[in-house]
């Protein structure tokens, strides 16, 4: 029995089919203008800097490995910015093994129309992160074994790394748009058909420029219309006014790069704004980390925050021990008395201990530990 699915399916399969005969009629430098998906540049972030791989032509580069500082970037500029390929690129950072977590999870049927949403309430039950502090993709497998059950595959990182991540990146003038993952930077990568970068970070684009490709597109097809339906001497007339057209396209394609440009600059300036208003911890989460780490016999009579400077007071029965169990924590360093303390008729210790709140919390791989 043919159901609509199928239908769906069929149109779909014939559509992708067509598009691609109509592309390979355009000259090549037009099909990388539009798919975009001729030229790959792989990132990768290790314990050296940044690994880079240009993927040009089905022929992958190794381009090397960059510091995260200024000769790092210099190296880049000098080895990797300057090919012509890069400029219609695909920028990917690809995550390693470490730096984030994949399960293959069993959902209901009802949620296969809204897996991100519903992903987006049950991130907890699967990983240490919740929706808050974390960046996911979730795609459905197809292997489908449990009555009434989907089988799906999700992708996590920690919204924190990922966002120190973007911030290095930012020094090589890069700004991905999609964020996968691999244990090598070999094309296909494993995680084909992730993208874990949400679409708020991810680069904006302007609408009006594929418009403009398509009727680049229409017109190239009207053109050869035209040459396969008169006779060659009027053929050689329509021909010459299609070109006249798309040479006053092509200017136009160009102003809106320019255009593109400035938004993307603009764009960047906005990031960086917003990068610093979310350099603020979260007083949630720290709240939650000294219910975690003070002892039950201890008692908090003053929290103050102010920027990344905390302040607390309150009573111990070991207030000397405190300062090692807040040491302990990735959320705090530099801790310290900021008085002495003192003893009460209860047999508790006073205390006031100061303190730097750093990261806004832990990296990934010390949650997956």
């Amino acid at each position: 029995m043919i159901t609509r699915s199928t239908i769906i399916s069929f149109i779909q399969q014939f559509l992708i089919w067509w598009g691609k005969e109509l592309l390979a009629l355009l000259p090549l430098s037009w099909q990388q203008k539009i798919t975009g998906s001729r030229t790959l540049l792989l990132l990768q972030m290790v314990p050296q800097g940044l690994h880079v791989v240009l993927i040009n032509n089905g022929r992958s580069k190794d381009r090397g490995q960059f510091s995260l500082d200024e000769a790092g970037a210099s190296g880049f500029l000098e080895k990797v910015a300057k090919v012509k390929a890069i400029d219609n690129a695909k920028t990917i950072l690809v995550l390693t093994a470490e730096q984030k977590i994949d399960r293959t999870i069993l959902l209901p049927k009802e949620a296969a129309s809204n897996f991100r949403e519903v992903m987006g309430f049950e991130l907890d039950r699967y990983t240490p992160f919740n929706i808050s502090n974390a960046c996911f993709d979730v795609v459905r497998t197809y292997n489908d074994t449990a009555e009434n059950k989907i089988e799906a595959h999700l992708a996590v990182t920690s919204r924190y790394l990922l966002e120190g991540f973007l911030k290095d990146l930012s020094l090589f003038g890069l700004s991905p748009s999609t964020v996968s993952f691999s244990t090598n930077l070999v094309w296909p990568l494993q995680g084909e058909g992730f993208n874990l970068l949400p679409a708020t970070m991810r680069p904006k684009r302007t609408r009006k420029q594929p418009l403009i490709l398509a009727a680049l597109l229409f017109l190239a097809l009207a053109e050869l219309v035209y040459v396969a339906s008169y006779p060659y001497q009027h053929a050689d007339n329509q021909a010459d006014e299609l070109q006249a057209e798309i040479a006053t396209i092509q200017n136009e394609v160009r102003r809106i790069g320019d255009l593109q440009s400035g938004i993307e600059q603009i764009n960047a300036e906005v990031g960086e704004l917003l990068e610093q208003a979310n350099q603020k911890p979260f007083v949630v989460d720290i709240m939650k980390e000294l219910t975690s780490r003070l002892p039950s016999e201890t008692w908090l009579t003053q929290f103050q925050l102010k920027g990344a400077s905390l302040h607390i007071q309150g009573y111990s029965k070991d207030a000397a021990g405190l300062i090692r169990q807040l040491d302990d924590s990735l959320f705090f360093e530099n801790t310290r008395f900021s008085s002495p303390m003192a003893s009460n008729k209860q047999a508790q210790q006073t205390f006031k201990i100061s303190l730097d709140v750093v990261n806004g919390g832990a990296d990934v791989s010390a949650a997956i530990k």
